[in-house]
């Protein structure tokens, strides 16, 4: 029995930890281009896009 409470306490510290890590991510941004730069996504550590910047140079093709 003593091991499992062991065990369950350090599945709780790494439990608080991950969260831990969890929240300092969500506030780190990462870009990225795609197309030779005509595109440029920014997304946090939450996985969520925070941010799209297109060329305005695109729609001056007629394309659009």
């Amino acid at each position: 029995m003593k091991n499992i409470a062991g065990l369950m306490k350090q599945a709780q510290a790494m439990q608080e930890q991950m969260a831990k890590l969890q929240e300092q991510a969500a506030t780190k941004t990462a870009s990225g281009t795609a197309g030779g730069g005509i595109v440029t996504v920014t997304a946090n550590g939450a996985m969520q896009i925070v941010r799209i910047v297109i060329d305005p140079e695109v729609g001056k093709g007629g394309d659009v």
